[in-house]
């Protein structure tokens, strides 16, 4: 699922913006990612065809009529005024709210520096916007640091999700699925006979899943789990290893009960994808794909979607697996 954030302001809050988006990309990282839907953060200067016309009706044309939310930011300005509203950045909250669509409304309360020359023009603006804020109908952000706003911000988003619906991963029969290929008939878990899980680490998988990976080898099936001590990732290694341990010590534990029915296998490339192979009980075959699972591609989408044997990509992905499984060294836990 792709949420579109235009995030507007007047220019003296470029650098707001600009920790907004960071914000924004962050919480892609941490949290959306694991729950199949992605923010997608829209700015005028960047996602916009500058085109003859109206200027902010060119822009509301372009990024304001297809955007899920908006996130106002305001500070000693209140913008350049445009022949519908008091600025563009409030005329395009008005655009939201006549669509019914989620408007957050934030407001600096840092110390403004009055200079000489300019303090009566920097008075009048900031009145204009302490006006504004005083008569806007509805609740607001007000903070004094950037780390503020990106607490607040951060928040509101997870409230945004939760009411959406989708801050909870969806799951048919305890194994989450996918928008682009939707199965109504999937089961769970509990009634695969192998599973094959490739992964950079899998402890969110191992979090969400470990009581049905215990039933399905207590049920006679085989879990084998691929990764790589290669994380291949620009930021911070540490986190990636600390989930690693905590995987692996979780897959020790449980081969210890079910020695037969429990492999690790460690590949010596780093691992770019998420990838699941499942064959049921009665024999369905269902590959779950994931690309770019936060890798070097930050502003990329992130795709996932389930491959069934009809699915002429089905043996790409199949004989992808079992290369993989070829290069793999498996972990001796005797």
């Amino acid at each position: 699922m792709l949420i579109k954030i235009v995030v507007s302001c007047p220019s003296d809050m470029n650098n707001e913006r600009l920790t907004v988006q960071s914000a924004v990309q962050i919480f892609n990282e941490q949290n959306a990612q694991y729950h199949n839907l992605y923010f997608e953060v829209k700015y005028w200067s960047k996602d916009v065809l500058f085109t003859p016309g109206d200027p902010q009706l060119v822009i509301n044309k372009s990024i304001i009529r297809n955007a899920d939310l908006i996130i106002a930011l305001f500070g000693a300005k209140l913008g350049t005024p445009t022949e519908r509203a008091a600025s563009g950045t409030i005329e395009e909250m008005e655009e939201m709210i006549k669509a019914g669509k989620q408007v957050f409304v934030c407001f600096s309360e840092k110390d403004i520096l009055i200079k000489g020359d300019d303090s009566y023009e920097q008075i009048q603006n900031l009145l204009k916007v302490k006006e504004f804020q005083k008569n806007y109908k509805g609740l607001y952000i007000t903070y004094k640091t950037e780390q503020e706003l990106i607490n607040k911000l951060t928040n509101q988003l997870r409230l945004y999700l939760n009411a959406l619906g989708t801050y909870d991963e969806p799951y048919i029969c305890n194994v989450p699925f996918t928008f682009q290929e939707l199965r109504g008939n999937r089961r769970g878990l509990d009634s695969v006979q192998k599973l094959i899980f490739i992964a950079r680490t899998g402890k969110i998988f191992l979090g969400k899943h470990y009581n049905h990976i215990v039933k399905m080898v207590e049920n006679g099936g085989t879990f084998i789990y691929v990764t790589s001590e290669n994380f291949n990732t620009v930021r911070d290694t540490s986190e990636y290893q600390d989930n690693q341990n905590y995987a692996l010590t979780v897959l020790k534990r449980l081969h210890k009960r079910f020695p037969k029915n429990v492999e690790i296998h460690f590949l010596s490339t780093p691992v770019n994808c998420t990838m699941y192979y499942m064959k049921e009980l009665d024999g369905c075959e269902i590959i779950n794909v994931k690309f770019n699972f936060q890798t070097y591609h930050y502003n990329d989408n992130h795709p996932m979607f389930d491959l069934y044997t009809e699915n002429p990509l089905f043996n790409i992905f199949y004989q992808e697996i079992n290369g993989i499984l070829n290069l793999t060294t498996p972990l001796n836990l005797d």
